[in-house]
Formats: structure tokens, sequence, C-alpha cells
């Protein structure tokens, strides 16, 4: 989002200590799933401790202090009192900032994060997880009409599983949990974080309910992107639990994802969902994509004369996709360029193959942004933006076995099962050292995917990787318990590239049901 004008306020900045692993106690870190509140209530009585399924894991490594916004919980009063006297003023999910004086900084949008989603929407695991979808039972309701075929496979790569039945059960439960009525449509809801809704869920929505067949949660969705349009045509980013753009100007990823539902609903429904792919697809090009540099931009209104680049935005399969609908070619130029930044990255990680949640520029993959401050470490670790670039890397090489994405896969690859899925905590510097705290299903689901595209993942890896991540408990989170749900599809063999010939000819011959 465009950093807003107004007067420069003075933002405290605290200073954090990470004890030594092991030597936390429940005074020092209080544990609300997988979410630790620095600085909250030491008294337990004040916050309800919930079952973890992590919880017996070490928290944190290393010692030292280290520079970062106290971490204020946004459904805990008590943890407001890590501000110590000052205004806490949530930026995210995770992190907030102290206020001192005066009005939000000129240079901070107050756009989401990704969960931070930031000049995009916000994620970050809420706290008290519950356990997994039920995988028996009756199966809650809205029920997709089907779910997907049993998936023959991908051009390159290899599914982890193929448990397609377990997979439509589990999305039914999802949308049963976070896709409410709202406005003229429907929007996936950020429980706990104030119940709003983002750009960033609307596609991750959109999307799902093209793969599993689920019309009518379609429809509400892409109706409610809609009625938030802004002037360019894209969808303002937060939607206030009272339907009020409370976030304007777009975040990328959210209209990306959206778009590529559309060309897989008109595959699936036909209609006039290709005609409106076709427009949203323009739009993004138009707006948020750099027409000198072809790189992604983080939405539509960061009107700086150099914007942060977020590599977790570069979507390439999606790009190959929006050229075949609009024959535009400089949906190749932004797959060249993006690959090309990703490379970059190799100067920064020491091989891991790891990304930063932002760089400084459209043109460097150099770690970290004063853009976006408020993030961990300014944007330049392997976090909950970083963590999608696997996902979004894994859909190009097994749609189209890329040779780029299968060297950038592969490098991820060996990174993660180096580590293994019960070692994946929650992030690391993209040279490779764990940022600590219990494992995260955003962590692990993202992760699987590159072994699912990874040309040297084993049987036995596969199956490891989704024994783990269908046996880790819900986090209550909307970002998390979402991202958990788009990788069961992924990882099942279930997320097939759509073909645009065939939605061309059911938008010509077959309408809507």
């Amino acid at each position: 989002m465009a950093p807003r004008n107004g007067a420069r306020a003075v933002w405290a900045v605290l200073l954090l200590c990470r004890a030594h692993a092991g030597s936390h106690t429940h005074e020092e870190h209080i544990e609300r799933g997988g979410l630790r509140l620095r600085g909250a209530s030491a008294n337990s009585a004040d916050v309800e401790e919930t079952p973890h399924a992590f919880s017996n894991e070490t928290v944190g490594s290393g010692s030292g202090c280290i520079a970062e916004w106290q971490t204020c919980s946004v459904d805990d009063d008590n943890a407001i009192s890590c501000c110590d006297g000052l205004t806490c003023v949530v930026k995210s999910d995770y992190y907030a900032q102290c206020k001192s004086s005066g009005p939000s900084p000129v240079n901070n949008p107050t756009h989401r994060p990704s969960p931070m989603p930031y000049p995009a929407p916000t994620k970050v695991p809420s706290p008290s997880p519950t356990k997994a979808p039920t995988k028996g039972g009756s199966t809650p309701s809205p029920t997709p009409k089907s779910g997907p075929t049993p998936s023959p496979g991908y051009a390159c790569g290899n599914p982890l599983t193929g448990k397609d039945s377990e997979v439509a059960t589990w999305y039914a439960t999802w949308a049963a949990k976070y896709i409410v009525n709202l406005g003229s449509g429907k929007c996936v809801q950020r429980i706990g974080q104030g119940n709003d809704c983002v750009s960033e869920g609307t596609g991750y929505g959109m999307l799902m309910a093209a793969w599993m067949d689920d019309q009518t949660n379609f429809d509400g969705l892409w109706a409610f992107a809609q009625e938030h349009f802004d002037s360019n045509g894209l969808m303002n980013w937060q939607i206030s639990s009272g339907n009020q753009v409370v976030g304007s100007g777009s975040a990328s990823d959210g209209d990306i994802d959206m778009a590529l539902g559309l060309v897989k609903a008109a595959e699936v429904w036909g209609g006039s969902y290709l005609a409106d792919a076709t427009t949203l697809i323009n739009n993004i090009m138009a707006h948020e994509i750099d027409s000198s540099t072809h790189t992604v931009l983080p939405g539509d209104s960061w009107d700086v004369s150099s914007p942060p680049y977020n590599p977790s935005y570069f979507a390439p399969g999606h790009f190959r996709i929006f050229e075949e609908v609009t024959g535009d070619s400089l949906w190749a130029d932004a797959i060249t360029q993006g690959y090309s930044l990703n490379s970059d990255c190799a100067n920064y990680n020491s091989g891991t193959g790891l990304v930063p949640d932002w760089s400084e520029s459209l043109t460097s993959c150099n770690p970290g942004s004063n853009w976006v401050s408020w993030t961990l470490a300014n944007g330049a670790d392997y976090y909950y933006d970083a963590v999608r670039t696997p996902w979004r890397l894994a859909i190009d090489y097994v749609w189209s076995c890329e040779s780029k994405a299968k060297s950038a896969v592969k490098n991820m690859a060996t990174f993660f099962a180096d580590q293994g899925p019960s070692a994946m905590g929650q992030g690391f510097t993209i040279s490779g050292s764990s940022l600590g705290y219990s494992t995260s299903t955003c962590f692990v689901g993202t992760a699987s995917t590159a072994i699912v595209a990874s040309p040297l993942s084993s049987s036995s890896t596969r199956s490891d990787w989704w024994d783990y991540l269908e046996g880790m408990d819900q986090e209550n989170s909307y970002f998390c318990d979402t991202l958990q749900m788009i990788m069961y599809i992924f990882d099942s063999g279930n997320f097939e590239m759509p073909s645009v010939s065939t939605a061309r000819a059911m938008a010509n011959n077959a309408p809507v049901a």
C-alpha cells in the first residue's frame, strides 16, 4: 500500500534479549499456540494456556540481544503491557510498534504485512491451536460438489500422496470455518485478528474453491473482491468486519491468485470467468508490474521512487497462464526478471536457496528494506512472507518443468530435507540459521512443496513430509491454516495446471450452470 502523507512520528524500538535455548521460564515466554508473547504478563492466570502439538520443543537458539518491535498479541489485552506504558499499535499478527507520539510514520505503509502481509495483507498465526480438521465423521457445510478428479500427477515432480477424498473433506472443514458472508459476497475471515478480510485471503480462497469445484463459495469470494475494487480495478487490500475499506490500495499477490482462480473457474464452469480473468490480468500488468524492470510491485499505490521487492509475489507458473490468456509477451519478461532476482539471492544466501521477505529494490535480492521497517529484521529473513516462495516456484516446475524453477526448488528442497519437518521452526536467516520458536504449519507446509518438486526427493522423504504435515495441529490462524489447506491440495497432486484452451471452449459453448 502507498505510504501515507502526514507528520513523522517517533516510534520506540525496544531491545529484546534471547536467552540461551532451554533457559526460558513460563514467566519469560508465555506460549499461546505457535505464538510467543514477549513481555506479556508473567502471571499464568492472566493467559489461558492451550494445548500445542509441539509444546515440548525448545524455544529459540543462541543468545544475545536483537533489535525488533516488541511483540503484542492482537487478542490478549495483557500483552499490551509489552509496550511499557506506550501505545501498542498492531502492524501485523506477530509484531507491533510501540508508539510514543504522533501519527504513523510517513514512510511506513499501514498496509498488511503478509504476515505480516504489508503492502500486501497480513498473516500471522493466531494463538490457541486446535486439532487439525476432522478426518472422519460428517462433513461440515459447505461441501464441495465432488472434490478434484484424482490426479494423474504433474508434468514434473512427484506428489507426496494421493489422498483425494481426505483433502476434499478437509477443504470443506476449512471453508466452513473461515468463509463468511459479508457485503454482497463472501470473504475469508481472519478470525481473532479483528475478523477482517484481506485480498490475499480472497485470492487463496478463490484458488481453493476453483480447484475443489466449489462454485458457490468461489462466486461469493469474487463478488466480494469486485465490490471492493479500487480505481485501477484491483481489490483494496483490507476490509473491516463491518465491510468498510480500512486498507486502501492493492496487494499484488492477492490479485495474482484471484486471476489464476478465474482461469481455473473458466475451465471448470465456463461462463464469463475467462473474460473477468482477462480484464484482471491486464489490470495487474498495468498497475502491479513495474513497466521498466518488469518486476512485481508490492501493490498499485506504492508512490515511492524505489519501492522494495517481495520475492514471494513472483508467481511464474501463474504468469505463464496469464501470457497464454492475454497473448501479452510482457509476462515472459516478468518471468525472466523474477528468476534473475531469484538467482541474485544466491549472492546472499550461502547456497540455501532461501529468499528474504523483502529486498531493498526491484533489481536486487539484497535482503531487507527500510520501507518495511515494521517487519522482523526489516524483511531480511526467510519468514512469514518468504515462506510462500517454495510453493510459487514449485507450481512453475510441476506445470512447465522449467529448468530455472528446478534449480531454485532443488536448492531449497535440499536445505529443507537436511532440517527435516520437525526442525522447520518459524523461519531462518536466508543463510540458514534458525530463528527458533515452535514448528509452524506455515513453514512445514510450504517447504513440503519443494519436496514435491525436487527431482532428488525419495518416496520415503515424500511420505515423511506428508505424514508430518497431516499430523500437525491446526493453529487457529487464518494464515497458517489456509496455507496448510492449500498445501494439502498441492502436495496430493490435485493442483493441476488449468487448460486455457478448455477454458476458451467452455466460455464459448458452456454457460455457467
